[in-house]
């Protein structure tokens, strides 16, 4: 009987996997429990449209990267800090900072890796971010007084 996934099941197959299995198996445990269901021309049609979908948004995360990775070779993010006579920093560059200034630049939902990540030098540091769905990258940051 071929079903499609409806979740992961241990040594059998994954969510949105269209695979045949026993009938026996395929009625008395994965329809029972919800696990999968039957593989009918509209739900093969769903699962295709699906998967097209998330293969869409992955490649518009990867250009959006790649734009990013082009405007900061250009540009790097610059931020402002305090300092003192000596050029010491009075207080460290955070995630969040660096997160809302790329959020000002027109980059949303980019996480800042690590998230406890406090920048205490003057000068340019690559930062790791995030977009999602495991696309990550690097940003330039320029702490300038």
């Amino acid at each position: 009987m071929k079903v499609i996934f409806l979740q992961d099941v241990r040594n059998v197959g994954r969510k949105n996997e269209v695979k045949n299995v026993a009938d026996g198996y395929a009625k008395n445990f994965l329809l029972a429990k919800g696990l999968a269901k039957l593989a009918t021309e509209t739900a093969l049609n769903e699962v295709k449209a699906r998967s097209d979908s998330a293969a869409k948004e992955i490649t518009d995360l990867k250009a959006k990267l790649a734009a990013m990775g082009n405007e900061f070779r250009k540009k790097p993010l610059a931020i402002k800090v305090p300092v003192g006579e000596h050029k010491e920093i009075f207080k460290s560059v955070t995630a969040p900072e660096i997160e809302s200034a790329l959020t000002k630049r027109g980059f949303e939902n980019v996480v800042v890796e690590p998230e406890n990540l406090h920048l205490r030098a003057l000068g340019s540091h690559e930062i790791r971010v995030n977009l999602g769905k495991g696309i990550r990258g690097s940003v330039s940051v320029n702490i300038t007084p």
